[in-house]
């Protein structure tokens, strides 16, 4: 009787502490600048997680410039593990004014990039 509660308690144990872990999601923030301060002007990339398109056609229009050009910062959520890609980039009139970054629930950048390059 005892081998049995204690393989039922085990059973129970990893089930919960599963369905925990699996629901570890978090606000991640995909950053979006550009080193004129003009916007992206046409330019745009779509925000994957795990192969699936979450965001389409990430990009922001002319907006009020700081010092450090113009930003957008757009939220989304994903859990530990889950494999973040940037694809699909349209080009716009200044890639190279085009820069971007990706940070997660704790604010640390885990990628960062400029127009065309990708992650995974």
């Amino acid at each position: 009787m005892r081998n049995w509660l204690k393989y039922l308690f085990l059973f129970w144990v990893l089930i919960f502490s599963a369905g925990f872990a699996m629901a570890q999601s978090c606000t991640h923030k995909l950053e979006l600048y550009d080193l004129y301060g003009d916007g992206w002007q046409g330019a745009s990339v779509d925000l994957e997680i795990n192969g699936a398109v979450i965001i389409n056609d990430a990009t922001f229009a002319d907006i009020a410039a700081d010092a450090y050009g113009a930003s957008k910062i757009i939220e989304f959520q994903a859990q530990t593990g889950d494999n973040i890609s940037l694809d699909d980039w349209v080009s716009g009139l200044f890639d190279d004014e085009v820069v971007w970054a990706i940070k997660d629930g704790n604010g640390n950048v885990i990628a960062y990039g400029e127009y065309g390059d990708g992650l995974s």
